[in-house]
C-alpha cells in the first residue's frame, strides 16, 4: 500500500488524469442510469384490519383475530403473522417469504380466505386488506376547514363532508389520481336507547329487542325471477331512519297490545 501511495504521489499529472476520468465517468453514468423518486415495488407485507363495533379487546381477539390467523397459517408462502387486538379493532400483519415466484397467487389466496372467514354478524364491513406499495403512498394531503363556527355540530359537519365528497369525485375523475383516502369523517349511525322500566313491565328481555331489530334490518340478494329479462330480486328492509324504528313492533299481545 505504501508503494502505491508513493508511486502516485510522485506522478501528479497521472493522478489528476485518473481523478478527472472518474468524475467524467460518474457524470456520464448518472445521465444514462434509470432513476425514479418513488419506484413501484411491493413490500412482502399484507395488513388486514377489521372493525368490530362495541367489542372489547378480548372479544376481538377471540372472535376475529384468532379465526383469521388460523386460516392464514395454512397458506403456503406466509412467513410470519403478527397481530394486535384492541377495543373494536383487529390489525393483522402478514409477512410473506422472500423470493416468491407466484406472489400474486399468494395475495389472491389470502384475500379469498380472509373474506371466507365466518365473523360475528355485528361486523358489517368486510376486513380491509391492504398490500403495501410505494405507488399508493399519499402524494398530497388536503384539509377542509369550516371557519363559520368554533366547534362542528352534526349539521355543519355534514355540510363540510358534502363539500369533501364533491372534491373527492373531482379528484377521482383525474387520470393521474389512483385513489383517495378519507379521514376524520363522521360515520352515520342511529343510537337506540331502551327504557329498562318498560322492559320490566312487558317482561321482555333486551336480547329480544336486539333480535327483532336485527331480523328486520335486511338487505341482501335473493336470486332472480325466471323470465326473459331475468330481473334480480333483493330483500330490502333497512331500518335506516328513526321513523322506521318507531314503527317496528317488537312484541305483540293476545289483546292486540304491542310494544314498539
Amino acid at each position: 500500500m505504501e508503494k502505491i501511495i508513493e508511486y502516485f504521489s510522485k506522478r501528479h499529472l497521472l493522478t489528476n488524469f485518473i481523478l478527472i476520468g472518474v468524475l467524467l465517468g460518474g457524470v456520464v453514468s448518472w445521465q444514462y442510469t434509470q432513476k425514479e423518486e418513488l419506484p413501484d415495488f411491493t413490500f412482502d407485507r399484507v395488513r388486514i384490519a377489521t372493525h368490530y363495533p362495541g367489542a372489547t379487546a378480548e372479544d376481538v381477539e377471540y372472535f376475529v383475530t384468532e379465526p383469521i390467523e388460523e386460516i392464514l397459517r395454512g397458506i403456503d408462502g406466509v412467513y410470519r403473522i403478527t397481530s394486535n387486538s384492541s377495543v373494536a379493532t383487529s390489525a393483522i400483519t402478514v409477512e410473506l417469504e422472500h423470493g416468491l415466484k407466484d406472489i400474486d397467487e399468494v395475495l389472491t389466496e389470502i384475500h379469498n380466505e380472509v373474506l371466507d372467514v365466518e365473523l360475528p354478524a355485528e361486523i358489517i364491513n368486510d376486513p380491509n386488506i391492504r398490500i403495501f406499495k410505494t405507488s399508493k403512498k399519499a402524494i398530497i394531503d388536503i384539509a377542509l376547514i369550516y371557519t363559520g363556527t368554533h366547534l362542528l355540530d352534526i349539521k355543519t359537519r355534514q355540510k363540510l363532508q358534502q363539500y369533501a365528497l364533491t372534491l373527492e369525485d373531482k379528484l377521482l375523475n383525474q387520470p393521474e389520481v389512483n385513489s383517495v383516502n378519507r379521514r376524520g369523517y363522521l360515520q352515520e349511525e342511529i343510537t337506540i336507547k331502551v327504557d329498562p322500566k318498560k322492559l320490566v313491565d312487558y317482561k321482555l328481555p333486551l336480547s329480544a329487542v336486539m333480535k327483532e331489530i336485527s331480523n328486520n334490518h335486511i338487505r341482501k340478494p335473493a336470486g332472480s325471477i325466471e323470465t326473459q329479462e331475468e330481473p334480480k330480486v333483493t330483500l330490502l328492509s333497512e331500518l335506516d331512519t328513526v321513523e322506521k324504528l318507531n314503527r317496528l313492533i317488537v312484541q305483540g299481545g293476545f289483546e292486540g297490545g304491542v310494544f314498539a
